[in-house]
């Protein structure tokens, strides 16, 4: 495991899951939202490591019982920064399709 993937995630984590009198949620979001345009940044390589790691941490994290909150912080790590599941792109693309073919065919 990366020790800046961990770091970013118990930091993250802390944020997303404290109690509202211990961090402002409002800040807390703010933070969060900019947490994921920076790692929207990454190139396509380094997501796709980051996506790897993230399915052994689950793994593990599954195997070790943690927390529910966690486990489920963690799965959703990427979308919550932006990114969606290769499933919903290729739905997205499916539509697309359809709907390029269905205004072909008003024509």
């Amino acid at each position: 495991m990366s020790p800046l993937l961990l770091a970013l995630l118990h930091t993250s984590a802390f944020l997303d899951l404290c109690d509202d009198d211990i961090v402002d949620p409002k800040l807390a979001g703010s933070v969060l939202e900019r947490v994921g345009l920076y790692v929207q940044r990454l190139d396509d390589d380094t997501v796709d490591a980051l996506a790897e790691e993230l399915e052994r941490l689950s793994a593990h994290a599954q195997q070790a019982s943690w927390p529910e909150p966690a486990r489920e912080f963690i799965a959703a790590f990427l979308a919550n920064c932006g990114f969606r599941p290769d499933d919903e792109d290729e739905e997205e693309g499916d539509d697309a399709a359809e709907d390029d073919a269905g205004e072909a065919e008003e024509e």
